[in-house]
């Protein structure tokens, strides 16, 4: 892919974002964590990492730890810590994400399913290891094949995003 150039235009637009609305801001903040997503599919996760605390840390200071777009962030850090197969890091991080999930959008939403569904695979992939004897040392891996696709997280991003926007905008 042309991942180089992505990176290259989200850092630009996040850089952007920044200049003209602040570090804080919900756009500034949801651009972060969109290049987080990207540094994940390059397999970068320390910078994923990193760039994707720095969107959590934002959002919960700036939105509030249960806003739709915060619970996202956490989301995010979840399956990032999921497929790097630090489930003990990920694991409280998708129970937050869902709980909250259900709580602000419903247990039927398209998000909270997604999350739900993604939590549930970690703790049948943690299961099995157990049952095998296995322990964490497992090498880690650039993708987990059990884990949905980046667009199912972008989708599920934008959704919360629009979805709030329209809220806002109604008020």
């Amino acid at each position: 892919g042309k991942y180089e150039a992505a990176e290259a235009m989200n850092r630009r637009a996040l850089d952007g974002y920044e200049k003209a609305l602040g570090k804080e801001h919900r756009d500034t903040l949801t651009s972060a964590n969109n290049l987080a997503l990207l540094l994940r599919d390059q397999g970068k996760y320390e910078a994923a990492e990193a760039m994707s605390r720095r969107a959590l840390n934002g959002s919960e200071k700036a939105l509030g730890k249960e806003h739709p777009d915060t619970l996202t962030s956490v989301y995010c850090l979840a399956r990032l810590m999921h497929e790097q197969e630090q489930y003990s890091a990920a694991k409280p991080l998708y129970e937050r994400s869902c709980a909250g999930f259900q709580k602000m959008l419903g247990t039927n939403h398209p998000t909270t399913l997604a999350c739900s569904s993604n939590y549930a695979s970690m703790i049948e992939k943690m299961n099995n290891a157990s049952s095998r004897g296995s322990t964490s040392s497992r090498k880690k891996r650039k993708r987990s094949p059990s884990i949905g696709t980046n667009q199912e997280t972008n989708k599920a991003s934008n959704r919360v995003s629009t979805s709030s926007r329209k809220k806002r905008k109604r008020k």
